[in-house]
């Protein structure tokens, strides 16, 4: 079969006994089947990398050395691809995402009954993500697609078979979409946390009567991203019927969402789920957006809505300006480093800068790639092993539950919430996924890092977080402690999302807000900071009491 370039640095000896020297000619009869089987060896390896697969990969090589990294990233896309199987990652009937599962604590397979079958925009966000980048091509992204499908995948194929899954998935997302909005006119064609029920997508408990902006200002981007590729891959109607639905959407917003004066209500409560839209159904609370992952939503509204004038689309843009600022972070070797300040400073927080064209912007670019600097400086300075982000809680040992989600996981210093009980003994891997959109080296030596803890490599991919003394894990499986992860390290949909909003002539619209508000808090020249290095591990989470997993 064909020999992907990946295959040839790792196992380039076989390749060439095989090209050059055994091969052509005189070749003894015994031999032949001798080498078929040695070449078949070679190549699931290839294809299927042991599961615990860290430790082949030293620090150094990662830094310095592309094809290392090509290897790397190949097979973490083979094994969190595991992860996107029906029943585990996702429905078969719907195509939607679940929100994970749960794992046995000691083997690292599926515990039976683990699965959680609800989901959210969110979730839906990534997969759409993953999705686009196959579809535009991408081979890691679609190996990930297709990883958990019996035998091992065909380079010659992969594409096609990628995409045949991909448009699979798109038409069933949409019908499942599509069915809700006419089952639930009142949530104006967005979602709630869902569960699935009989093939069909329900309000999930809690939900039955409200709906979230932040999530579907999240999955709109994936959305758009899949409509931008499915165009470029000779498919317009499904394309046209993405446009429709986030068409449909956009006139509903400014009902179900906005009161007005750049206030939003990221809860909407709904009087009547069977009603149409109009703004006599929607009530709560309404608050300016946040300059994290909620400007998704922010953008979604000013690009694509309609607004009764060009002062009342500022609206919102000013209104949030107050949580818009500046915060130094000096590191112990002195150096002064000028970021962003968070609200937990979480790397969650961050998930606007895989969708949108934040690094096509001189002074957003340079202002997240201080915030990831000042992030691994925070830990290495501290000799944490890995980095933090909003995460389920680890748990005590097998059949104990997971305790609750930790929210309070950041960097104190960098963050507007002080007076909380911080969390600095989880860590977690998808804490990389904002360093791999700046700088891929650096995420993968601190992602290797965290992998190479106790049972935090299984046979579906990356285990959810571990603390910090290697006594305890997580054991689950979830989107966003997986996915961000294998997304930032693809570099997210940025340019596709670039491309398409500079077809549709909304870029300009784009990049003139995100100079605008950045340079009024950071300037337009240099930031303190933008000279120094990004920060590596200097710690390792302990192994010895926890082990891995016997599955693995």
């Amino acid at each position: 079969g064909p020999v992907s370039n990946w295959q040839l640095n790792r196992f380039p000896w076989v390749f060439t006994i095989l090209s050059d020297r055994v091969v052509p000619l005189e070749m003894p009869a015994w031999l032949a089947p001798v080498l078929a089987v040695l070449c078949a060896c070679v190549l699931a390896l290839a294809t299927d990398p042991q599961c615990r697969f860290a430790g082949r990969y030293s620090e150094d090589a990662l830094l310095h050395d592309s094809a290392a990294r090509a290897a790397f990233l190949s097979d973490i896309v083979v094994m969190e691809g595991k992860f996107h199987a029906p029943g585990v990652g996702y429905d078969a009937v719907t195509g939607f995402t679940y929100d994970g599962h749960m794992l046995d604590y000691t083997t690292g397979d599926l515990l039976p009954g683990g699965l959680h079958d609800f989901s959210a925009a969110s979730k839906e966000s990534v997969h759409l993500a993953m999705i686009a980048l196959a579809l535009s091509n991408n081979s890691y992204a679609q190996t990930f697609l297709l990883s958990s499908q019996p035998g091992p995948l065909d380079p010659r194929t992969l594409a096609q078979s990628a995409k045949n899954l991909s448009l699979l998935l798109l038409q069933r997302k949409l019908d499942a979409y599509e069915a809700f909005n006419q089952s639930y006119p009142g949530y104006g064609g967005f979602l709630p946390w869902v569960r699935m029920d009989g093939g069909k997508l329900q309000p999930a408990s809690g939900w039955e009567h409200q709906v979230p902006a932040l999530d579907n200002g999240e999955m709109f981007w994936g959305l758009y991203a899949c409509e931008r590729v499915l165009r470029q891959a000779g498919e317009p109607a499904l394309a046209d019927r993405i446009q429709r639905y986030y068409q449909y959407q956009a006139q509903t917003a400014p009902t179900v969402f906005y009161t007005g004066l750049g206030n939003v209500r990221w809860v909407s409560l709904i009087n009547d789920t069977a009603a149409p839209p109009t703004a006599s159904n929607y009530y709560g609370p309404a608050y300016p957006g946040d300059p994290y992952e909620g400007e998704l939503f922010t953008w979604f509204m000013d690009l694509f809505c309609e607004w009764p004038s060009p002062s009342a689309r500022e609206e919102p843009w000013i209104a949030k300006r107050a949580m818009l600022a500046a915060v130094n972070y000096t590191t112990r070797a002195g150096i002064t480093i000028t970021v962003q300040r968070g609200y937990w400073y979480s790397a969650h927080e961050n998930w606007k800068i895989a969708f949108l064209p934040y690094d096509a912007v001189s002074v957003t670019r340079r202002v997240f790639q201080n915030c990831e600097r000042a992030r691994t400086a925070y830990s290495a300075d501290r000799a944490i092993a890995g980095m933090y982000a909003c995460v389920n809680d680890v748990a005590a040992g097998p059949g104990l539950p997971i305790p609750d989600y930790i929210s309070t996981a950041g960097v104190p210093p960098l963050a507007y919430e002080t007076h909380v009980d911080w969390r600095f003994d989880v860590i977690t891997p998808y804490s990389t996924y904002p360093l791999a959109l700046v700088d891929q080296p650096s995420a993968m030596v601190w992602y290797r890092n965290m992998l190479l803890g106790p049972r935090m490599q299984g046979p579906y991919g990356s285990t959810e977080a571990c603390n910090v003394n290697g006594t305890e894990i997580s054991p689950l499986l979830t989107w966003d402690s997986k996915i961000t992860s294998v997304l930032g390290l693809l570099g997210g949909v940025q340019r596709i999302n670039e491309g398409a909003l500079r077809d549709a002539g909304l870029y300009d619209r784009f990049a003139t807000v995100a100079d605008r508000e950045y340079t009024r808090v950071f300037g337009a020249g240099p930031l303190p900071g933008e000279d120094a290095p990004y920060a590596l591990p200097t710690a390792a989470v302990p192994t010895a009491i926890l082990g891995n997993f016997t599955g693995c």
